[in-house]
């Protein structure tokens, strides 16, 4: 039976990685998962309590950023009210019309002293029966506006309170046909008598609500109530939330204190309710949502599971050494091993099937080695046989233009016409840049290589850049030096873009003057200092002194353009008739405009 036994130990060796697995991982688990459940339950608790007290803290700051924008539109209102210069002119009826112009100065005047310096209010408008005086950060349609006027629906809630304000909750501008939401203060203008003249209306537009109503989905969402139940924030919108919020409202007015937090519907509810406004702040969560898992708790999960770990490997240490030792007998024969000596020797068998298995695979891998070193050296040699006969290969200048064109094809073989397109122009351009065999250049070729050019440059800045090329084919003839226009648009692009996501547009006009023509080239860009613009300047005074003086004229660079290059050649060409001036259009933008006389004998035929 033992001979039997022995023989069946032989036919079947002990795995070694499943008596490890089966001798440990129990121990391993079981610790782990009880530090787990009560880490993890301790930090739940934790972050749960810490989400609702953020979402009473946010709650009432957002409460009270509304209450400082609705009281910043009231304290304009007033300033306006309290002023006294404003109260006559409003008394004057006869002025009002005839003195129109005028008034409407000195309160545009008013209004932007009280609003200054920010100028956050969208609009004002001030009524009376004989006029009424408006600014506004958009257009306006005076007809609508008097039409409105007309029908003004909060004229009864106006008389009714009394001279007090009224605060509108957000609703479509009354004054404008594009429904845009407002917030609104409304205020009687009215005198120490009570007299009443008119009305003024200070809004401001919805998107200031959202901007302080915006907050980070992990902390919830929010929504903002009026006195009466309608809902100011979120407005406009159809949502799943919509029902919740209907119904949540009534349980909100029947809570006597000013702020708190409160289950409902299986949310956490947090609110602040404002003395000045009666607007109610809100912010709702679901309560299986209401904590994240933030870094906190992972890196706390992570410390306790390294504690964790190196109680266990303490454990595991002592319990595998008796198991680990044919692996350390292995591991010691295996430094043994050298170009030499390409073998592993074990003293003993252990009858475990895995080191007897790295054993043979050892030996495999050691035969498999001999030979690949020999491949290696081989195939080491043929490589640098092969790097030798690269470098002596040189590219034919012409093959740059067979390899576009066998772009082109290829993209219209396969129907990416606009690769296709891209080829063309680059091999275009290409073309231009390499032909030095003329020696004068016209208007047709300078316009041809920058479409080229553009073309490319549009695709570059795909939605950013907007060209407009407008040349009279009557001046397509006129000589103009080699790499004129093209620089020049380059310029514009290079110092052109001054924010991300900046359109710019770049316009080339080349237009026929009495007596000769002229290339103009205005963007939309940053434009050009005036130091910059003095600098330039002084250049060209200098290439023109050095011109007549016959010296040797020193190429001057302004940024990556060479300006007095330019400057120089045209002046080579055309002589002193010509001028060049650059600076800033009035809205905006760099403009050079270059005018060029005509030759004499064009002067003659004409």
């Amino acid at each position: 039976m033992k001979i039997k036994s022995k023989a069946r130990a032989k036919q079947h060796p002990h795995n070694y990685q499943t008596k490890l697995f089966y001798t440990y991982s129990t121990l391993i688990f079981i610790i782990l998962l009880i530090l787990a459940v009560l880490i993890f339950t301790l930090f739940y608790r934790y972050n749960y309590e810490k989400a609702i007290d953020s979402q009473n803290q946010i709650a009432e700051k957002s409460s009270q950023q509304l209450d400082t924008l609705l009281s910043s539109m009231d304290k304009l209102a007033n300033g306006l009210l309290f002023n006294q210069d404003f109260m006559n002119m409003i008394r004057d009826e006869t002025a009002a019309r005839t003195q129109y112009n005028e008034n409407n100065k000195k309160i545009l005047s008013m209004i932007v002293s009280l609003d200054a310096p920010l100028i956050e209010t969208y609009r004002v408008m001030v009524s009376t029966p004989q006029a009424y005086y408006t600014f506004v950060k958009s257009g306006e349609d005076q007809t609508y506006i008097a039409q409105a006027l007309k029908d003004y629906p909060y004229q009864d809630l106006l008389d009714q309170v009394k001279g007090r304000k009224i605060i509108l909750p957000t609703h479509p501008d009354t004054f404008s046909p594009k429904d845009i939401p407002v917030i609104s203060v409304l205020r009687n203008i009215t005198d120490y008598t009570g007299r009443k003249y008119g009305m003024v209306e200070v809004q401001n537009e919805y998107e200031k609500v959202e901007d302080i109503c915006t907050i980070e989905s992990s902390i919830g969402k929010m929504a903002v109530f009026s006195e009466n139940g309608q809902l100011i924030y979120p407005w406009g919108t159809e949502d799943a939330d919509t029902g919740f919020l209907n119904s949540l409202f009534p349980s909100l007015n029947a809570r006597e204190e000013e702020a708190g937090n409160y289950r409902f519907d299986r949310c956490e509810v947090a609110y602040s309710r404002s003395h000045y406004s009666g607007w109610t702040t809100v912010i709702y969560q679901p309560a299986n949502r209401i904590v994240s898992f933030s870094n906190y708790i992972f890196l706390a999960i992570f410390l306790t599971f390294l504690a964790i770990t190196f109680v266990t490997l303490v454990l595991v240490k002592k319990l595998t050494v008796r198991l680990t030792q044919p692996l350390t007998e292995l591991n010691e024969s295996l430094h043994e091993v050298s170009l030499d000596h390409l073998a592993v020797t074990l003293s003993q068998s252990y009858d475990i099937a895995e080191i007897d298995q790295i054993n043979g695979s050892f030996h495999t891998m050691f035969l498999k080695l001999k030979e690949s070193i020999a491949q290696t050296v081989e195939s080491r040699a043929n490589e640098e046989r092969a790097n030798y006969l690269a470098l002596q290969s040189q590219m034919n200048p012409h093959t740059i233009y067979n390899t576009i064109a066998m772009i082109e094809s290829i993209s219209y073989m396969h129907g990416d016409k606009e690769i296709a397109e891209l080829c063309v122009y680059f091999s275009r351009m290409l073309r231009y840049i390499s032909d030095y065999t003329r020696h004068h250049y016209t208007v047709k070729d300078e316009v041809g290589h920058l479409e080229n050019y553009s073309n490319l440059m549009k695709k570059r800045y795909e939605g950013q850049l907007q060209v407009t090329i407008d040349a009279d084919p009557a001046l397509y003839q006129k000589e103009l030096p080699k790499f004129t226009l093209q620089p020049l648009f380059e310029n514009s692009i290079k110092y052109g873009f001054y924010e991300a996501d900046q359109l710019l547009l770049i316009e080339v006009h080349i237009k026929p003057l009495p007596g000769g023509w002229y290339i103009l080239i205005e963007d939309s860009g940053s434009g050009i200092t005036p130091d910059k613009v003095r600098e330039i300047y002084r250049q060209f005074s200098h290439c023109d002194k050095r011109l007549k003086a016959n010296d040797e004229v020193i190429n001057m660079k302004i940024g990556n353009l060479s300006l007095s290059n330019l400057y120089i050649r045209m002046r080579i060409l055309y002589g002193e008739g010509f001028s060049f001036q650059i600076g800033n259009r009035p809205q905006g933008g760099c403009r050079i405009y270059i005018e060029i006389p005509d030759s004499p004998n064009e002067k003659k035929e004409s």
